[in-house]
């Protein structure tokens, strides 16, 4: 829940004028965790949109996941939100 509202705070204060990744680092569970935040042309924060979570596998990272599973070309046109978290060992 913490990841969540951690994640709609920083929608709030970023303005999209055309597709965004954001790079960032949140405290869960006593652990700093790392993610990007995928954010497509046509958001506006004005409506609710879906926010999808790519997790990636075992050993990997979001940034492979990123170009592995890479769901921006659909985001940018069904108009939903991409987080990629980092998993930890």
């Amino acid at each position: 829940m913490r990841i969540l509202y951690t994640l709609f705070c920083l929608l709030l204060v970023t303005t999209a004028s055309s597709q965004t990744t954001i790079s960032g680092t949140i405290q869960s569970g006593g652990l700093t965790r790392e993610y990007m935040l995928y954010i497509p042309a046509a958001y506006t924060g004005n409506t609710a949109v879906p926010l999808v979570f790519n997790l990636h596998g075992y050993t990997s990272n979001n940034e492979a996941q990123a170009f592995y599973g890479d769901f921006r070309p659909i985001a940018d046109t069904a108009n939903f939100l991409i987080v990629l978290p980092n998993g930890t060992l």
